[in-house]
């Protein structure tokens, strides 16, 4: 079975003087169509840091790094899911799905996400709602959570092919807390007062499956428990972390990101007519691009985030849908571009599962 996991998203303000930390509330929600991109270190061991204290200094400059993950941030009713949420007003699209969020004076809130627990994409409320922020939220402050996922599947989805259904349950729980602030220094830009927050998640995996005259019952191996944690940076100039460092189950530091940069709008950029079509998204073996009938199409084109050309279809006169397989590519964030006529293009955010 496919493992669940999630990140949780920062949110922050902007700096009132300089020399002062930065304080949360919730009106710097990034915009519907900002599109984040990150980069990572090479060698994640080489940095190393202070955890806590104030007016502290942070470099990031100087360690070779690599493009990795691209975020994006969108209205929810732009998304596939839209219904199963109907208290969201902000999404945020990332490598391993969509996380749908509820943003209010008081309160920043998790409400679910969307991915493929194994049995194929659906969404997956948290029970509660998990709460990312009580605002306020600056130097000093803590936040202790506790939020479930349910999800029922055959059996055979879950790797008991012989078992008739599962119950799975993954209980998250996190211990967060601002430990520093002081100065972050990227290699494009220096933020003051960036607050450095320290994260403890446990998530504790759990299944029962129905057995002829035994009913439920425990499935061997479970519960499961992981511990992960990490630090994550946060300024000023946007309501998600501009860095963060990730350890293993060991203690071992294993992941450095950084912000690299933002485009406004870019997600948005659609053909017109603005009906082109792609589903299922997320997907996970086949896609279905619908052509628009106003003009003439000639070629699907599906790239990366950094624009490297993953895949090419030719479209024939009478196509009215290209079916595409994509099981051979990674999973991850791709960009589905439909090309025509007259320079003619419009593009449709993918996720790949």
């Amino acid at each position: 079975m496919k493992r669940i996991r999630f990140t949780l998203y920062s949110l922050v303000i902007g700096l009132t003087t300089l020399q002062a930390q930065v304080v949360l509330n919730s009106s710097m929600a990034p915009q519907p169509g900002s599109l984040l991109h990150f980069q990572a270190f090479d060698e994640p061991t080489a940095f190393s840091f202070e955890k806590s204290g104030q007016n502290l200094l942070w470099d990031f400059r100087g360690y070779p790094s690599h493009a990795t993950d691209t975020v994006e941030y969108t209205d929810p009713a732009n998304t596939p899911y839209p219904n199963a949420y109907p208290t969201a007003n902000l999404a945020v699209t990332m490598t391993d799905g969509i996380g749908y969020i509820e943003n209010n004076d008081a309160q920043e809130l998790l409400l679910g996400v969307v991915g493929d627990p194994g049995n194929g994409v659906q969404p997956m409320p948290f029970y509660p709602a998990m709460p990312l922020f009580d605002f306020p939220y600056t130097y000093g402050s803590q936040m202790n959570t506790t939020s479930q996922v349910r999800v029922k599947m055959d059996g055979a989805s879950f790797g008991m092919p012989g078992t008739d259904s599962v119950k799975y349950h993954m209980t998250l729980t996190t211990i967060r807390e601002v430990t520093g602030w002081g100065t972050l220094v990227l290699p494009d830009a220096t933020y003051e007062g960036a607050l450095l927050e320290s994260s403890k998640t446990i998530q504790v995996d759990s299944a029962w499956m129905k057995v002829v005259f035994l009913g439920w019952i425990p499935a061997p191996g479970y519960p499961q428990t992981t511990h992960d944690s990490s630090y994550r940076w946060l300024t000023g100039e946007m309501l998600h972390p501009f860095a963060e460092v990730n350890y293993d189950e060991n203690g071992l530091q294993d992941g450095v990101t950084f912000f690299k940069g933002l485009n406004v709008g870019a997600a948005n950029h659609e053909a017109s007519p603005p009906d082109l079509t792609v589903f299922p998204n997320p997907a996970t073996s086949q896609l279905t691009v619908l052509t628009p009938s106003a003009w003439q199409w000639t070629t699907v084109r599906i790239s990366s985030m950094d624009g490297v050309s993953r895949d090419y279809h030719v479209i024939k006169e009478t196509d009215s849908a290209v079916k595409i397989d994509i099981q051979n590519l990674p999973a991850g964030c791709y960009v589905v571009q439909l090309l025509g006529e007259g320079h003619r293009s419009g593009q449709r955010r993918l996720i790949k599962l």
